[in-house]
C-alpha cells in the first residue's frame, strides 16, 4: 500500500486539489527497513543523492531521506505537494528556496523530523523569498545545540508543528536573516502544541546585521512553551534580540520557563515590538519576564502574585516590576526615603521621611527604600 493511499483520508484536500504530488518514504533497502526500493514511495532512503526525478537510486544516497530531492522536484514541475511518512534522520538540511513553488506548495510530514543537521529545516535564503506556502509536520526532534526551522525569507505562510522538543539545548523555532539586512519573515502564520527541551522556544535572531532586522507581523498560535527538560542558560520562551525590528506580534498561548535553570525569561523582548498576547499565564514561579512597556496581555494573569524581598536599604538597592501590569505597593512601617526609576528613565525620590506610604509601579519600574529600621510591605495588582 502507498503513503498516500494509507494516509488519504487525513490529507487537507484543499491543499492537493488539481497539484502533482510525491511521496516519500523513510523506509527502504539501504537502510534495512524495507525489501522495495524506498517501500514503494517517490522518493526515500534509497534515492540517489540531487536526483532530479522519482525512482533514481543510490549510492551516494540521499541525506535527506529524499525530502530535499522530492521537494527539488516538486518546483521543477512549477509546485505540488510533497507527502512523507516516517522517522527521518537527517544528516543535511532540508532547504526550501525555489521560488517556483510560491503560491503552490504543501508538505504533509507524518511522525518525527530529527538528525544532525542544523537547522533540520531552512524556508529561504538570502536571494530568494518564500510566498505563501503550506507545510504541516507532526513533530521536531532537535538535537544537542541545533535549530529545528529557520525561517528566512518566507511571508504569509502557515507552518503547523505538533511539537517541538530537544535535550536540553538547542532552538525550537528560529528566524535568522544570516547576514542580509531585510529578514522579510512577514505576516506568517505558526501553529504548534508544545515546544520544550530547547535554551531558546522561538528566537529572532539579530545576525551580523547592524540595520534592524525586519520580521513584522508574525501570529503565534495555539502553543505552550515550558522550560521542562532544558540544561542550558539563559533560556528563553521567545527571545527577540535587538536590531530585530519584531513588530506588531501576536502571541496566544502559555510560556513557562520556571523548570529551566537559571537565569531563565518567559518573553525577552531588546526592541520593544509592540507584542500582543493573549495567554492564561505568561510567567510560573521562580522565572522572570522582561518585556517591552507596550506588551499587551490578555487576561493580565499569572499563576501567582509573589511579594519580593524587602531590599537593603539603599537608593541603588532596586527591585523591579516584572509583572505585566502595575502592582501596588504597600509599605508598612516608617522609611528616610522611597525612590522610583520609571521604566527606561532616571531615578527620581517620591518620598522623604514617611511611615506607610503606598506607591504604583508599572511593568518594567523599579523600586529602592532607605530606612534605619526595615519595614515590611505586600504587593498587589494595581
Amino acid at each position: 500500500m502507498s503513503i498516500l493511499h494509507a494516509y488519504h483520508s487525513k490529507l487537507p484536500f484543499r491543499n492537493l486539489k488539481g497539484k502533482p504530488y510525491v511521496t516519500v518514504s523513510a523506509k527502504g533497502i539501504s537502510n534495512g527497513l524495507s525489501d522495495t526500493y524506498n517501500d514503494g514511495a517517490d522518493f526515500g532512503p534509497d534515492t540517489l543523492l540531487n536526483a532530479t526525478s522519482p525512482n533514481q537510486y543510490g549510492p551516494p544516497y540521499t541525506q535527506t531521506g529524499g525530502i530535499q530531492e522530492a521537494i527539488n522536484y516538486i518546483a521543477s514541475l512549477g509546485g505540488g505537494a510533497v507527502i512523507s511518512e516516517g522517522n527521518f534522520n537527517l544528516s543535511s538540511t532540508v532547504i526550501i528556496n525555489n521560488t517556483a513553488l510560491n503560491n503552490n506548495f504543501t508538505w504533509i510530514h507524518y511522525n518525527t523530523i530529527t538528525g544532525t543537521a542544523s537547522p533540520l529545516i531552512q524556508l529561504g535564503d538570502e536571494n530568494n523569498q518564500l510566498n505563501s506556502i503550506y507545510i504541516e509536520i507532526d513533530s521536531i526532534l532537535v538535537n544537542q545545540g541545533n535549530v529545528g526551522l529557520r525561517i528566512m525569507n518566507c511571508v504569509q505562510s502557515t507552518f503547523k508543528i505538533g511539537s517541538i522538543y530537544g535535550n536540553g539545548s538547542g532552538t525550537g523555532i528560529e528566524f535568522n536573516p544570516i547576514g542580509f539586512s531585510n529578514m522579510a519573515a512577514r505576516d506568517n502564520n505558526i501553529f504548534f502544541n508544545v515546544i520544550q527541551g530547547v535554551q531558546y522556544g522561538i528566537h529572532y535572531v539579530k545576525g551580523s546585521e547592524t540595520t534592524a532586522q525586519f520580521a513584522q507581523g508574525t501570529r503565534i498560535y495555539g502553543g505552550s512553551i515550558f522550560g521542562n527538560g532544558v540544561t542550558a542558560t539563559p533560556a528563553y520562551g521567545l527571545l527577540i534580540d535587538s536590531n530585530c525590528n519584531a513588530v506588531l506580534g501576536l502571541f496566544i498561548g502559555t510560556i513557562d520557563m520556571s523548570l529551566a535553570a537559571s537565569p531563565n525569561y518567559d518573553f525577552f523582548d531588546n526592541n520593544g515590538g509592540q507584542w500582543t498576547v493573549i495567554a492564561s499565564y505568561i510567567r510560573g514561579n521562580n522565572t522572570q519576564l522582561v518585556t517591552p512597556s507596550n506588551l499587551i496581555t490578555f487576561p493580565q494573569l499569572y499563576m501567582t502574585i509573589t511579594t519580593p524581598s524587602i531590599p537593603p536599604s539603599g537608593a541603588s538597592n532596586t527591585v523591579m516590576n516584572l509583572y505585566p501590569f502595575p502592582m501596588a505597593v504597600y509599605i508598612n512601617g516608617s522609611v528616610t526615603g522611597v525612590y522610583i526609576t520609571p521604566y527606561g528613565k532616571s531615578q527620581i525620590q517620591i518620598y522623604g521621611s514617611v511611615s506607610n506610604p503606598s506607591v504604583i509601579l508599572n511593568n518594567g519600574d523599579s523600586i529602592a527604600l532607605t530606612y534605619t529600621t526595615a519595614p515590611t510591605w505586600v504587593w498587589h495588582r494595581a
